[in-house]
């Protein structure tokens, strides 16, 4: 709605929301990705709180399995809202 006003929106259309919508995307699947480089919040996350039951955070290869199958089932779910 915001960019209804704006002169980008007139030339580009609805590719400026899309647009929009894929830069926030990647923001969140980077922080995603950098999270596992930084030592002291996995011992936080495996120590403080219960995620630590569900996610194997020492095991590297099903800590990336159960962090692409719940990416990959979060967009799918996107997807089929938007068809």
């Amino acid at each position: 709605m915001q960019y209804r006003r704006r002169a980008a929106y007139e030339v580009m259309g609805h590719c400026v929301c899309m647009a929009k919508g894929a830069a926030e995307t990647l923001k969140l699947n980077m922080a995603i990705i950098l999270l596992p480089v930084c030592r002291n919040t996995i011992t936080w996350l495996r120590n403080k709180t219960k995620l630590g039951i569900a996610v194997p955070f020492d095991d590297n290869l099903n800590f990336h399995k159960v962090n692409f199958t719940n990416r990959s089932s979060f967009v799918s779910d996107k997807i089929r809202k938007l068809i």
